[in-house]
């Protein structure tokens, strides 16, 4: 079997979820969703999905950011195949945001292994924002944030000279995204 890790990028809010559990269902691969990365350290940390505060925002801070990442590295590399919803491209994003409680010297590592771990996906979705997103309790639904995340993430592709495969705009439902995927993927 070849190998396939695929990766899908974009904003909360985006679908990535529900996508990466269709798509590996599909292709008959395993998913590697980021709620089961983070879950646990939202638990130990005590984070209140009722505050105010940005589930993202509060898991950007060094030390989680970087225990989230190394959690991810760690998955992926037992698995030869898998499909993601969340990708280190997406976790240097965020890192982005929390600038704080990062060092010049923290931010340029980072950035080295987020991105050169971003080399080992054999396919990259980009799912661009869109004002449809739905409140699920667990994410971020701002949508000055979701435009600020997806501008990162837009910049980050092109700075890191990224190849990524684009969901096109007449892709509207699940089951049209997923043909799309599926023929990029079997190219």
């Amino acid at each position: 079997m070849i190998k396939k890790k695929i990766g899908l990028i974009g904003c909360p809010g985006t679908g990535r979820t529900g996508y990466a559990l269709e798509l590996s269902k599909e292709l008959d691969i395993p998913n590697i969703l980021s709620r089961h990365l983070t879950k646990p350290i939202l638990e130990r940390d005590d984070y209140n999905y009722a505050d105010e505060s940005y589930v993202e925002h509060f898991l950007a801070i060094k030390s989680r950011e970087f225990e989230l990442f190394y959690k991810r590295v760690e998955i992926e590399e037992v698995n030869e195949s898998f499909v993601t919803d969340r990708t280190t491209l997406e976790q240097f994003a965020y890192s982005l945001l929390r600038l704080d409680t990062y060092t010049e010297e923290d931010i340029n590592l980072f950035q080295k292994i987020c991105s050169e771990h971003l080399t080992k996906y054999t396919h990259l979705f980009y799912f661009p924002r869109t004002n449809d997103i739905k409140n699920n309790g667990l994410r971020t639904v701002n949508v000055y944030f979701q435009m600020q995340i997806d501008f990162i993430i837009k910049g980050l592709l092109k700075e890191w000279d990224v190849e990524y495969i684009s969901i096109p705009e007449h892709c509207l439902d699940t089951k049209s995204k997923i043909k799309f995927m599926l023929s990029e993927i079997n190219k």
